[in-house]
């Protein structure tokens, strides 16, 4: 009897492993699963969110091998989804400056005589710019990605046709408003991306430096897109190229009239290929980016503040920070008519260098640092970038005239010099930030959580292969004669 009963009972705890029973989750049985103070719940990009009835937080965890982890997916899929943020991120900055060297043919038209009524439709465009990611980050977290994604975009596609077709100065600013509320989904959401289908920290930052690159050919292209079809075929075909170019976007991401100008306005094309130098600057960086994680793994053995994984590329900022204020030193004293043109020119070469490892160092910190609020930091990082962005267009004409270009140049190049230090305070004193961040604190307790669960989830597998041993045991010994005879 007692052998009949221990066989039955590791019967039972093979179904129980095999068939749990949800209404048996209070039960205290062996090797029984803690009852967790964190819900699971199926969603579907693994984001945590809140329900109107259960207000504790989210943890949502896969089998290691579960095809519908982001984490595995293949690295064509990952690949794809890289390229396609990557276009959405080349929409959203170009479409800041779209506007820029067409705004003597805007002005022109509408008789705009001010200086900061013509710069109207680029601060308008920072200004919605500014407020956008205060929505789009927590609401992607809430929703998901991809509907955020895809109905911003689409309403951007919508605006910018708006702006072609503007009757007046005035519907252009409102339109150009809405264009940069949700021309800044993309800044909030792409890092939330990255973070949730590349779990490597490596492979992670090698994809945000594509991403980074990316944001700074918007603002290039721009200028020259206006420059060439203001004075040709008309300011409105500024936006209707940027519409173009929205549309080859939006496809790929649902499968998954003339002006009249004056003679006297000078062809402003040739002034945005000054630009160009800046991209380049910024494309010199990629080998160095990828060469750097070799070396940081050789660094990380002497230096046990770079062991942490959300400092770990701080130090490409303490590299981009000299490089920004030499660019600035560089084109304020260089700018002068006795010198060729080409000299101030490539000041831009360490200003987009420069510029290029500040934004890949720090918004690698914060998607590291954040991991699943990722959106939500970076969507407060974008704020108060686009909130300069708002004001400093209105100060930088009478900062010019005042100072001069040498004078203005160098009072940014000192400004810049005073907060080449923070990334070196980061990387030195870098533990107290997260350890007084309620979304860290958050981070870290789902970080345990999710390490709580695997365990539980191993010791269920371990329990199950003993268990179906001792059954099949069971059963050889009392199918042999021997077994029978007892």
């Amino acid at each position: 009897m007692s052998q009949s009963n221990e066989y039955q009972s590791t019967r039972d705890v093979v179904e129980a492993v095999r068939h749990p029973d949800p209404a048996g989750a209070d039960a205290k049985t062996p090797g029984e699963r803690p009852r967790q103070s964190l819900e699971e719940k199926e969603m579907h990009n693994g984001l945590p969110c809140t329900s109107g009835e259960d207000e504790e937080k989210t943890i949502v965890s896969w089998e290691d091998d579960d095809p519908e982890n982001p984490y595995n997916w293949s690295s064509t899929r990952k690949l794809l989804i890289l390229l396609l943020t990557m276009m959405l991120i080349i929409n959203s900055t170009m479409g800041s400056a779209l506007p820029s060297n067409a705004i003597p043919y805007i002005s022109e038209q509408w008789n705009i005589a001010s200086p900061q009524g013509q710069i109207l439709p680029i601060c308008v465009f920072m200004i919605g710019y500014f407020f956008g990611p205060i929505l789009w980050g927590p609401l992607s977290e809430h929703f998901g990605r991809r509907i955020i994604t895809n109905v911003t975009f689409i309403l951007f596609t919508v605006w910018t046709l708006a702006c072609a077709l503007a009757p007046n100065f005035a519907a252009l600013n409102v339109f150009r408003l809405f264009v940069g509320v949700f021309a800044s989904a993309p800044i909030a959401v792409v890092p939330g991306i990255m973070a949730d289908i590349y779990g490597n920290h490596e492979t992670r930052g090698r994809a945000m430096s594509f991403f980074m690159a990316t944001t700074c050919f918007g603002p290039l292209f721009a200028p020259i897109i206006s420059g060439y079809c203001s004075p040709s075929i008309g300011w409105r075909w500024t936006f209707w190229i940027g519409l173009i170019y929205a549309g080859a976007t939006l496809i790929p991401l649902l499968l998954s009239r003339s002006s009249s100008t004056r003679s006297t306005v000078s062809d402003p094309g040739p002034t945005g290929l000054a630009l160009l130098p800046i991209g380049g600057g910024s494309l010199l960086n990629l080998p160095f980016f990828f060469a750097y994680d070799p070396t940081l793994t050789r660094l990380r053995r002497r230096h046990p503040a770079l062991r942490k994984e959300e400092v770990r590329r701080l130090p490409l900022a303490c590299v981009g920070g000299p490089l920004f204020v030499a660019s600035l030193f560089w084109l304020g004293f260089t700018a002068r008519p006795s010198l060729p043109f080409w000299v101030p020119m490539l000041a831009g070469l360490p200003f987009g260098a420069g510029f290029m490892l500040i934004f890949m160092a720090l918004l690698n910190y914060l998607t590291d640092a954040y991991e699943s609020f990722a959106a939500s930091a970076n969507a407060a990082a974008s704020m108060a970038r686009s909130f300069l962005a708002v004001v400093l267009p209105l100060a930088t004409r009478p900062l010019f005239d005042r100072l001069g270009v040498a004078g203005a140049c160098a009072l940014l190049g000192g400004l810049s010099a005073v907060m080449v230090p923070i990334p070196f305070i980061f990387i030195w004193k870098g533990d107290r930030i997260p350890a007084a961040s309620p979304f860290c604190i958050a981070l870290r307790q789902q970080e345990d959580e999710r390490e709580r669960e695997a365990d539980w989830r191993r010791r269920r597998r371990e329990q199950a292969a003993a268990a179906a041993a001792a059954a099949a045991a069971e059963d050889a010994r009392q199918a042999s004669p021997r077994g029978a005879g007892v």
